[in-house]
């Protein structure tokens, strides 16, 4: 009968070291999990920061992308370890080929939008439809056959006139491009300032309101 008592109560004991097993190896688990959680946030936030980053860049005038990428790498940090701080240089020389990455992306980016903006401009002011042409030959050809000496005008003359025409059209359409450019920014600028002129307003009327 005692055998039995026995067999039962080291059962039951073995039942408990395993239950115990197993809440250690859950705990583990849940500890790794939280782990695995806080690097995730820490991705994300890294990743978020990133796109503020990215779209502060190419909403803010070229000339001030050097100075704000500069104050971003040059922000002050905590005292490291020595395997922090050797982390710390590699992010730091990561951050630095990632700023002057974005740099050289947004500088030919807006080379490149700007040529777009420059060829479309002149084409369309270079454009002629099929019957503009059609109209054009026929006064030529009226011109012409009214003529009773034919002009003799020196064929490189007229290239060099042509070429003349067509760089002062392209230069027209390139400063032209400028100023749509700078009324564009005059007018976001308008647009920043009144809206925080507008929160400022709101702001100064609750203040009032409050010590009323």
């Amino acid at each position: 009968m005692e055998e039995i008592v026995d067999s039962e109560e080291n059962v039951e004991l073995v039942k408990k070291i395993a239950a115990l097993a197993n809440f250690s190896k859950m705990d583990t688990i849940l500890k790794q999990n939280d782990d695995l959680i806080a690097n995730l946030l820490k991705i994300q936030k890294s990743k978020l920061y990133e796109m503020h980053k990215y779209k502060q860049i190419m909403n803010m005038p070229a000339k001030n992308v050097h100075a704000y990428l500069k104050k971003e790498f040059e922000k002050p940090t905590k005292v490291l370890s020595k395997e922090e701080e050797f982390q710390e240089i590699v992010e730091r020389e990561r951050a630095k080929v990632k700023n002057e990455a974005a740099k050289v992306i947004q500088r030919n980016l807006r080379r490149f939008v700007l040529k777009r903006k420059h060829k479309r401009v002149y084409q369309n002011w270079t454009q002629i439809d099929m019957k503009e042409k059609a109209e054009l030959i026929e006064k030529i050809s009226e011109r012409l056959a009214n003529q009773k000496v034919m002009p003799r005008t020196d064929l490189q003359v007229i290239k060099t006139k042509l070429a003349q025409h067509k760089s002062h059209l392209k230069k027209e359409a390139e400063l032209y491009v400028k100023r749509e450019q700078l009324l564009e920014s005059i007018k976001k600028n308008i647009e920043f300032f009144e809206e925080r002129l507008e929160e400022e307003r709101i702001l100064y009327a609750d203040l009032n309101f409050n010590d009323e």
